[in-house]
């Protein structure tokens, strides 16, 4: 850490980069991670989106690690992870049949597709969820017949 990035607030909040730091000290961190989890506007979050969320207030060592620990102990996660890996190989296989070559080649294709798809268990993307606002793509749609100006 270097000098002048941690300060004590007004309030004698210890803050780091202007986040609160969380010491180690009984349960509060795992007291934190199950508030953040268990939100009902939150519809269990992957790490990413945790971690994004955690690290815009509060700051502690080893935050990331601490992230993936708990959200593996999360039934409904697990699930969730082993629905996406079915859906990102079923895209994969597709782009194969339909296209031929590796699926490597299509890897970043269906990372988009599946990140700019709706998902009802959150109700919407997961581009959207994550930053926050639509994926604005450089492309624009309209139909074949359509005449554009």
């Amino acid at each position: 850490m270097l000098r002048g990035e941690a300060v004590i607030d007004e309030e004698g909040v210890l803050r780091i980069k202007g986040r609160v730091c969380v010491p180690r000290v009984g349960d509060l961190i795992k007291t934190i991670l199950i508030e953040v989890h268990s939100s009902r506007y939150s519809i269990h979050p992957g790490a990413n989106k945790m971690y994004c969320n955690l690290r815009q207030h509060y700051w502690w060592t080893k935050m990331k690690r601490d992230i993936v620990e708990f959200l593996a102990q999360c039934l409904n996660c697990q699930q969730q992870s082993e629905r996406t890996i079915q859906v990102l190989e079923d895209m994969l296989q597709a782009c194969v049949i339909g296209f031929g070559g590796h699926w490597d080649q299509f890897s970043p294709l269906a990372e988009f597709a599946y990140n700019n798809s709706y998902h009802s268990s959150i109700g919407m993307d997961p581009f959207e969820e994550l930053y926050e606002r639509r994926y604005r793509s450089s492309i624009g749609w309209f139909d074949a017949f359509e005449v554009r100006p």
